[in-house]
């Protein structure tokens, strides 16, 4: 259900040869549910005091973890893919642990959506010198289809680069139709 899982605001940009889009998170129920959880309990622990501490201590501090984790997720950052002609950079701004890919074009394939699980919500996946990244956090599979088809109508040989693999021996897996 789209509400729960975490959702991203998408800002697609695209100017002399270069696709960027960056991904913003957003406020989902997640957050807004555990947060007035959290509240409740604490209100409740704080007029109950000596007994809550004792009786329900597992129950207020995984209420605090899940709270913490939602709050840290929209204090995360965003996240910036850059495509140029030349090079694919792959940007996960986040305040504790920033992480960047960067690599040519001719060290990057299989740019393809993927079905997130667990806990891991990327949506997207591309192979850099022989290791699969996955990116695009929040992504619903529409916005995450919308990116790579943006990406084909800016950038298409990058994009062409980009999407092939080795069981598409074409090198075009997704094929725009151009009905204007």
């Amino acid at each position: 259900m789209k509400l729960w899982r975490p959702q991203c605001k998408v800002e697609i940009l695209s100017a002399s040869g270069v696709f960027s889009v960056t991904l913003t998170p957003q406020l989902n129920a997640f957050v807004v549910v555990g947060t007035a959880l959290f509240f409740g309990v604490v209100l409740i622990g704080w007029q109950q005091w000596p007994e809550f501490i004792q009786h329900q201590a597992v129950w207020f501090f995984m209420l605090g973890f899940s709270l913490l984790g939602g709050i840290w997720y929209q204090i995360a950052g965003s996240e910036e893919i850059e495509v140029s002609r030349q090079r694919l950079i792959v940007r996960k701004n986040h305040p504790l642990w920033p992480k960047t890919w960067e690599a040519p074009l001719q060290e990057c394939s299989r740019l393809a959506t993927r079905e997130p699980g667990g806990a891991d919500s990327d949506t997207l996946t591309c192979r850099i010198r022989r290791k699969t990244v996955t990116f695009g956090a929040g992504l619903i599979p529409e916005q995450a289809e919308s990116i790579l088809i943006e990406l084909q109508r800016a950038l298409p040989e990058a994009a062409d680069w980009l999407l092939k693999s080795a069981d598409d021996p074409f090198g075009k897996h997704l094929t725009t139709l151009k009905l204007s």
